[in-house]
């Protein structure tokens, strides 16, 4: 008898690893798909993308000549917005919003970085002057990075500041509903 309740545990182990191996291989895949979909907004123009965003400068970061001047390298930023496209093929939701926007703005993915850079001007001049939802989704990435992981791409981002805005931006997203 006790032989028998062994076999029971290990063929509903067995399952239960299947199962999910199974839905593991399919977020891969689909995050596959995501990946190569954002990749064609994207085109190689992380850096770009990186710096339309617009993240908060931590204080020390200027303070100890960490960046020169007011630009951040362009391979940290580079290396930042690869992160953050990769943070949305891996999040469909997060991915979701962020294609969104280009729709809610009138653009087409297909319009690329480009796009990107009119709808956070667009955000940042109308209705809710930089807190937009492109950009939110954006910060949302931005803070969720970050706090997971120690990245040298982000060590000139105040990331106190970046989870600030995210609240603030969540609240007024709120309230314009």
């Amino acid at each position: 008898m006790p032989f028998l309740i062994v076999l029971v545990v290990l063929a509903a182990l067995c399952v239960g690893l299947l199962v999910w191996f199974r839905s593991k291989r399919k977020a891969l895949k689909q995050a596959d798909v995501m990946n190569a979909l954002l990749e064609g907004i994207f085109k190689g123009r992380f850096a770009e993308f990186a710096h339309a965003i617009d993240l908060p400068y931590h204080e020390s970061a200027l303070e100890d000549d960490i960046i020169s001047g007011a630009e951040r390298p362009d391979a940290d930023m580079h290396q930042a917005g690869r992160l953050i496209m990769g943070y949305f093929a891996h999040n469909p939701a997060e991915a979701a919003l962020f294609l969104k926007s280009f729709k809610d703005n009138g653009f087409s993915p297909e319009d690329g970085v480009d796009a990107i850079y009119d709808i956070l001007n667009y955000e940042h001049f109308h209705e809710n002057p930089n807190y937009g939802p492109l950009r939110l989704v954006c910060y949302r990435a931005v803070e969720a990075l970050m706090t997971n992981n120690v990245l040298p791409c982000f060590k000139s981002v105040d990331r106190a500041r970046v989870s600030e805005m995210v609240t603030e931006m969540t609240r007024m997203q709120a309230a314009a509903r």
